[in-house]
């Protein structure tokens, strides 16, 4: 229950296995395995001994790059809201009931029109990564009470990477980066990073 504790733990559990992964094909262990004696840790390591070694036999030098995708919802509604300003209006003007449910007839299409694109976005992203990457993996989006951001996280995904193609699949995400900035979409690349997202369940 000792968040500060607990934070110094995870953010140093997490640069010993960044440390190791550096050195040699690795399958981390999450934080808190533990074991009661050197001899139930032998006991684990031969019941899951096939498993490792063909995963790290698959792993090779593969490395895991992380991708996230924020919405930058000010940007997104200001136009959203620039467009309907710039909208010739000729109807006779309203009451102030039915001026309230036009604007909130409004709103709603401008979401679900917002919806629409950000997923033909998204989709077009998945393909993408999918095309030069060996795995993927999408995983939930993080709330912004674990991101420490005012966007609006709507992506987010993994992808395990051979180096030789970390630099072109890297000037592919810059490019679609450069393209989303324009759309109030901002595009957030980090690794190489332990393959967490892409190693086996174990009985331990």
């Amino acid at each position: 229950e000792d968040i500060a504790w607990l934070k110094q733990v995870a953010v140093r559990h997490n640069e010993i296995v960044c440390q190791a992964a550096r050195r040699s094909p690795l399958l981390p262990l999450r934080l808190g395995t533990l074991f009661r004696s050197r001899a139930s840790l032998l006991a684990a390591a031969a019941r899951c001994l096939e498993t490792v070694a063909d995963f790290l036999q698959a792993l090779g030098d593969r490395q895991e790059w992380a991708v996230k995708l924020y919405l930058e919802r000010t940007a997104v509604e200001e136009t959203a809201g620039l467009a309907r300003a710039l909208t010739p209006h000729h109807a006779p003007p309203a009451s102030a009931g039915t001026e309230y449910l036009l604007r909130k007839k409004a709103q709603l299409q401008d979401q679900r029109g917002l919806q629409a694109r950000l997923q033909e976005e998204i989709q077009a992203l998945e393909q993408a990564l999918r095309t030069q990457a060996d795995r993927c993996c999408w995983v939930r989006p993080l709330p912004a009470s674990l991101t420490g951001r005012r966007e609006k996280m709507v992506f987010n995904g993994t992808v395990l990477l051979p180096p030789p193609q970390v630099e072109t699949w890297l000037d592919t995400v810059w490019r679609i980066r450069d393209a989303l900035r324009g759309k109030g979409l901002l595009l957030e690349v980090s690794g190489p990073w332990p393959p967490y997202h892409f190693c086996p369940a174990l009985e331990l």
